[in-house]
Protein backbone atom coordinates (compact mmCIF):
# COMPACT_ATOMS: atom_id res chain seq x y z
CA UNK A 1 0.00 0.00 0.00
CA UNK A 2 1.34 3.49 -0.97
CA UNK A 3 2.15 6.00 1.52
CA UNK A 4 0.91 9.20 2.24
CA UNK A 5 3.30 11.16 0.57
CA UNK A 6 3.51 8.96 -2.24
CA UNK A 7 0.12 9.72 -2.50
CA UNK A 8 0.06 13.30 -2.13
CA UNK A 9 -0.46 15.65 -5.67
CA UNK A 10 2.04 18.45 -6.59
CA UNK A 11 0.57 21.19 -8.39
CA UNK A 12 2.23 22.75 -11.71
CA UNK A 13 4.65 25.04 -9.11
CA UNK A 14 4.94 22.83 -6.55
CA UNK A 15 6.68 20.00 -9.08
CA UNK A 16 8.81 22.47 -11.03
CA UNK A 17 10.70 23.44 -7.63
CA UNK A 18 10.78 19.69 -6.76
CA UNK A 19 12.44 19.05 -9.99
CA UNK A 20 14.70 22.32 -9.59
CA UNK A 21 13.22 23.82 -12.88
CA UNK A 22 10.98 26.84 -13.65
CA UNK A 23 7.57 26.38 -14.07
CA UNK A 24 7.70 27.39 -18.02
CA UNK A 25 10.68 24.37 -18.42
CA UNK A 26 8.04 21.89 -16.82
CA UNK A 27 4.87 23.32 -19.01
CA UNK A 28 7.36 22.32 -22.20
CA UNK A 29 8.44 19.27 -21.42
CA UNK A 30 4.12 18.27 -20.69
CA UNK A 31 3.46 19.73 -24.12
CA UNK A 32 6.42 17.35 -25.32
CA UNK A 33 4.99 14.33 -23.24
CA UNK A 34 8.55 14.14 -21.27
CA UNK A 35 7.29 13.74 -18.10
CA UNK A 36 3.19 12.30 -17.29
CA UNK A 37 1.15 13.76 -15.01
CA UNK A 38 -2.46 13.53 -13.60
CA UNK A 39 -5.43 15.55 -14.82
CA UNK A 40 -6.99 16.92 -12.02
CA UNK A 41 -10.81 15.79 -11.50
CA UNK A 42 -12.02 19.09 -13.52
CA UNK A 43 -9.29 18.42 -16.61
CA UNK A 44 -8.06 22.09 -15.98
CA UNK A 45 -4.80 21.10 -13.76
CA UNK A 46 -1.90 19.38 -14.41
CA UNK A 47 -0.87 17.26 -11.36
CA UNK A 48 2.17 15.39 -10.49
CA UNK A 49 3.03 12.38 -7.61
CA UNK A 50 6.20 12.52 -6.07
CA UNK A 51 6.66 8.96 -7.71
CA UNK A 52 5.82 10.46 -11.14
CA UNK A 53 8.70 13.15 -10.20
CA UNK A 54 10.94 10.76 -8.79
CA UNK A 55 11.14 8.73 -11.83
CA UNK A 56 11.49 11.95 -14.42
CA UNK A 57 14.71 12.97 -12.13
CA UNK A 58 16.03 8.96 -12.01
CA UNK A 59 15.84 9.32 -15.85
CA UNK A 60 17.58 12.21 -16.16
CA UNK A 61 20.83 10.95 -13.87
CA UNK A 62 23.29 9.85 -16.67
CA UNK A 63 22.69 13.34 -18.56
CA UNK A 64 23.68 15.21 -15.45
CA UNK A 65 27.48 15.77 -15.85
CA UNK A 66 27.01 17.21 -19.30
CA UNK A 67 24.86 19.85 -17.68
CA UNK A 68 26.92 20.61 -14.50
CA UNK A 69 29.66 20.94 -17.05
CA UNK A 70 28.01 23.80 -19.78
CA UNK A 71 26.18 25.14 -16.71
CA UNK A 72 30.19 25.87 -15.25
CA UNK A 73 31.06 26.90 -18.59
CA UNK A 74 27.92 29.50 -19.06
CA UNK A 75 29.13 31.02 -15.22
CA UNK A 76 32.45 31.46 -16.31
CA UNK A 77 32.16 33.06 -19.27
CA UNK A 78 29.26 34.84 -18.49
CA UNK A 79 30.56 36.71 -15.24
CA UNK A 80 29.06 39.89 -15.32
CA UNK A 81 25.27 38.66 -16.59
CA UNK A 82 22.25 38.88 -14.49
CA UNK A 83 20.94 36.32 -12.07
CA UNK A 84 17.33 36.28 -14.08
CA UNK A 85 18.76 36.21 -17.16
CA UNK A 86 21.64 33.25 -15.93
CA UNK A 87 18.43 31.45 -15.20
CA UNK A 88 16.88 31.69 -18.56
CA UNK A 89 20.10 30.56 -19.97
CA UNK A 90 20.75 27.68 -17.57
CA UNK A 91 16.79 26.43 -18.02
CA UNK A 92 17.64 26.29 -21.76
CA UNK A 93 20.46 24.31 -20.70
CA UNK A 94 18.47 21.75 -18.80
CA UNK A 95 16.00 21.74 -21.92
CA UNK A 96 18.52 20.50 -24.61
CA UNK A 97 20.55 18.03 -21.79
CA UNK A 98 17.81 16.52 -20.28
CA UNK A 99 14.65 16.60 -21.97
CA UNK A 100 15.84 16.81 -26.33
CA UNK A 101 18.21 13.74 -25.72
CA UNK A 102 15.12 11.45 -25.10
Amino acid sequence: MESKDELRLYSLSEAAKFLGISRMTLSNLIDCGKIDFINSPTGKRKQFTEKILRNYLENQKNRLPELTRRMEDVKVSNSGISEFDLNKIFDKIRYEVLDAKK
